[in-house]
């Protein structure tokens, strides 16, 4: 204590002096108190007067005085003591300064005794290889420099000096426990380049390393999931996908010596008897399922290697097993190749294997619980079972994938090969194509529209009576896979009938995506054109049928599923007619090539020139005939008909243009032009006669518009005026039928010479 507060408690002298002082003041108060009490007696007892019993002023002067003194001790003695009080507290804050500096010293060299100890503990541990001693003393050293918090001290060269030590320390414990890692698991190739996997427990020294020492040890440096996730990874590459991928050619051997248990993937050099049988029934369903079998047996093996003599162990810290980490590395990559390579190689490809898959799934169901028993596999990881629960949707899958690469096999077929379609509804196919065509000849496009369909003639053979028309193998084919595929949803479930007539869709998604590739290699092919534009319409009808048949079947079996196939129907009869009528198009264009030097001809009349006229009405009739020879018996007979209607049509109504325009035609063309004309009409009624038909059928001359012009201009060529007036006959006659009034007065200028004759006729050709 400090000596004021020693005064001010003991000193005797002191004392005394302020309890003498107490005892006058009490003393004095006491005497004061019996005056006073007397007073009030008199007053109240004797009844004396107070004013006169109050006359004496003296008693309340010493009152006063009392009442100062008493104060004044007070102040006196509150001043002494704050003054001894604060001098008091300074020394005793001054004390406790040193003492905690004190403190802080025996706490720092007791911190220091404990670093000095642990290290050398450290240091014992790693001579002796006791790495868990070394990694926990190492540890409690890191945590003592963590807790010293004196800045003073924490500048001072000591502790940068055993900052120093502990980093060298840990590297040397890392190296150890790294080195000793190296010699447990020893990765060694021969020299034919398979991979063979050794796993050492124990070494040769005197004081082996116990095995969850090191685990430990890993842990606390942070090592252990690095190291575990790189063996995971390795066993994955070198090992399990090896065995996933190609069973049958590496076989799994296990020895144990005593230096250490040792894991052999070797790739077997001549195959077993068993494997051999395997390999040359491969593309079996049982064969696949065998094959399985033993990736998922191998596999298992490999993992309970590992789990028995390595990754058993326990994190110390969390209690986790190895295997937990192990798995968490790889088992996302270890599922997808097990799904890809043998659980997509098991589903089955036919009703009757999907109805056996029940030993599949129980194998399936079997390898993932022995995956969960060691920890690779969590509980809730059940992707593997997942994909056996939804076989049904993997099936149809499969099926539709089977069923589209033979669809596309069927494609791929040469598409000039064809086949007569001997179907007993071809008839109906017929109208079809006929109505279509003549809906389409009323396009803006003027050749094509001007032979517009022909109405029906009730003395024309029975269309039932017309002849096939052709159509390519494959296409036949593929008609064929589509009504198979619809009859194998019948016997599905709801689920798998809906995916393998979807299936159906996409077969004609592919014959679409296909059809520019045959218009650019046989786009300038007229049978070619032909061909497709039959296939499209054999297709369609086909599928509308289908949509009917099936929708209806579906609906009696009780299932909510709809076949309908009308986006496909309107696509493929688009796509059919715009090939087809890319090749009408591309025919008129050549045939009006071939008429433009007839023009010539009429505006410079030469003798020489007369065989050119002549030659291109024959190339016009060879070109359209050969046309005909092409398409016959390939389009339907009223199609192949309309068809030539169109061509003969467009080459007519440019032929008579050609020589309406004609300013000036002299008479010796006029000769060369009539005969011309002759030619024609002699000639074209051939183009239309097909084998088995009535040959005095003329039903075609309604298709071609231009027919009656023709004949007409071949009248006004060799007629007079009269005869032309009279062929007009104010506008009723069949010339006007055929001509309009610019026309046959252009034709009359450019016939006759300007007569008063010609004038006169001029005047009457005109409607009344």
């Amino acid at each position: 204590m400090s000596s004021s507060v020693y005064n001010l408690l003991n000193d005797q002298t002191d004392s005394d002096d302020w309890n003498q002082r107490i005892s006058k003041l009490s003393l004095r108060v006491h005497d004061l108190k019996k005056e006073i009490s007397d007073n009030i007696v008199q007053s109240y007892v004797d009844y004396m007067p107070l004013m006169t019993s109050m006359k004496d002023e003296k008693l309340g002067q010493k009152l006063d005085q009392v009442k100062i003194d008493a104060n004044h001790l007070a102040k006196s003695f509150d001043t002494i003591e704050q003054k001894k009080l604060d001098e008091s507290c300074r020394e005793f804050r001054r004390s406790s300064v040193k003492h905690e500096k004190v403190l802080q010293l025996v706490k720092a060299l007791n911190t220091l005794y404990k670093i000095y100890l642990y290290l050398e503990t450290t240091e014992t541990g790693l001579n002796k290889q006791h790495f868990m001693v070394a990694s926990n003393s190492l540890e409690e050293v890191s945590n003592l420099l963590t807790s010293i918090t004196d800045q003073a001290f924490l500048e001072t060269k000591i502790f940068a000096a055993i900052r120093t030590e502990l980093v060298i320390k840990k590297q040397v414990l890392y190296h150890d426990i790294i080195k000793y890692w190296d010699g447990v698991i020893v990765w060694n190739t021969t020299e034919s380049g398979s991979d063979e996997f050794k796993l050492k427990l124990m070494t040769d020294d005197d004081e082996p390393v116990d095995l969850q020492d090191l685990i430990f040890s890993l842990y606390s440096a942070g090592l252990l999931v690095i190291k575990i996730q790189l063996f995971a990874e390795q066993c994955l590459e070198r090992f399990i996908k090896n065995v996933i991928t190609d069973p049958c050619n590496y076989d799994v051997m296990i020895t144990e010596t005593p230096e250490g248990a040792f894991l052999h993937l070797k790739k077997l050099q001549c195959k077993s008897e068993q494997m051999a049988i395997t390999a040359q029934s491969s593309n079996t369903w049982e064969s696949k399922i065998a094959v399985m079998e033993i990736a998922l047996e191998k596999v298992m093996k490999m993992l309970n290697f590992l789990n028995v003599h390595l990754l058993y162990v326990k994190d110390a810290k969390q209690g986790r097993h190895l295997m937990g980490e192990f798995g968490k590395t790889i088992r996302e990559e270890v599922v997808k190749t097990l799904i890809d390579c043998c659980l997509e190689e098991s589903v089955p490809d036919t009703k009757e294997e999907l109805e056996r898959y029940e030993q599949v799934s129980n194998v399936i169901k079997s390898f993932e619980s022995s995956l969960v028993d060691i920890g690779f596999l969590n509980v809730e990881d059940g992707n593997l079972m997942t994909f056996v629960m939804n076989i049904h949707s993997h099936f149809a899958s499969r099926r539709t994938t089977l069923i589209l690469k033979k669809a596309r096999d069927i494609l791929d077929k040469e598409m000039l090969t064809t086949v007569q379609n001997e179907e007993e509804n071809c008839n109906e196919i017929d109208r079809d194509i006929c109505k279509f065509l003549e809906h389409l000849t009323h396009s803006e496009d003027d050749v094509i529209a001007a032979a517009r369909g022909s109405e029906t003639n009730p003395n024309q053979t029975n269309i039932a009576e017309l002849a096939k028309f052709k159509i390519s193998q494959n296409i036949k084919e593929l008609v064929v896979l589509i009504r198979e595929t619809l009859d194998e949803s019948k016997d599905c479930s709801l689920e798998c009938a809906e995916r393998i007539c979807e299936a159906t869709t996409y077969i004609i998604e592919t014959f679409v995506s296909k059809a520019p590739l045959l218009e650019r290699e046989f786009g300038a092919i007229p049978l070619a054109a032909a061909i497709f534009h039959n296939n499209c319409w054999y297709i369609t009808h086909h599928l509308l049928q289908f949509s009917s048949q099936y929708t209806r079947y579906f609906d009696e079996e009780g299932f909510k599923l709809r076949v309908s196939y009308a986006d496909q129907v309107v696509l493929l009869r688009e796509l059919g007619l715009k090939w087809f009528l890319s090749q009408m198009k591309a025919q008129r264009e050549s045939l009006f090539e071939i008429i433009q030097p007839l023009r010539a001809v009429v505006q410079d009349p030469d003798e020489d020139k007369y065989p050119t006229a002549e030659k291109c009405i024959k190339q016009i009739l060879l070109q359209i005939l050969q046309l005909r020879k092409v398409w016959i018996g390939v389009l339907p007979d009223e199609c192949l008909l309309q068809c030539i209607a169109v061509l003969v049509d467009a080459a007519i109504g440019e032929f008579v243009r050609s020589i309406c325009i004609v300013e000036d035609v002299v008479s010796s063309a006029s000769d060369q032009l009539q005969m011309a004309c002759g030619l024609l009409q002699e000639k074209i009624p051939f183009l239309f006669k097909i084998p088995g038909r009535d040959k005095n059928d003329l039903s075609w001359r309604r298709s071609l518009k231009e027919w009656n012009r023709l004949e007409e201009l071949k009248l006004m060529l060799g007629s007079s005026l009269k005869d032309i007036v009279d062929r007009w006959s104010d506008g009723k006659g069949p010339l006007a039928e055929a001509f309009s009034v610019i026309e046959v007065k252009n034709l009359i200028k450019a016939l006759y010479q300007n007569t008063e004759y010609r004038a006169n006729a001029i005047t009457k050709i005109r409607k009344l």
